[in-house]
């Protein structure tokens, strides 16, 4: 079994090791979920997502810690398309979210790193 996981884990552990945040943001809109009581990242760390849109649609908050989608994933789950079509709804009427396209340009990029943390 370790024959199996240790190269997909050295691998994990290298790209963060080496990972450079370069600030890219999108025009896409983002909404965050995290765990209340999260010792990793605690809500007011999805602050940090604002910096990478002008659309930022806020923080939803769930009990629990950094796993918290275990116990909530029934209720978390629906959310992110019920955000989408919400969003999807304004973009056509014309009510300030804009959609699509990155301005940076090139790859997708990570989330932004909890602010005690590497990065």
């Amino acid at each position: 079994m370790l024959k199996m996981v240790l190269p997909a884990l050295r691998a994990d552990l290298e790209v963060n090791a080496t990972y450079a945040d370069d600030g890219a943001a999108i025009r896409s809109p983002i909404v965050a979920y995290s765990g209340k009581s999260d010792p990793l990242m605690p809500p007011r760390a999805m602050d940090a997502w604002r910096l990478r849109t002008p659309n930022f649609l806020g923080n939803s908050t769930f009990p629990g810690g950094h796993f918290y989608l275990s116990d909530h994933a029934v209720s978390v789950a629906p959310r992110p398309t019920s955000t989408a079509c919400s969003c999807a709804g304004r973009t056509r009427r014309g009510r300030g979210v804009s959609g699509g396209g990155r301005l940076g340009g090139g790859t997708p990029r990570r989330p932004p790193r909890h602010p005690w943390g590497p990065g």
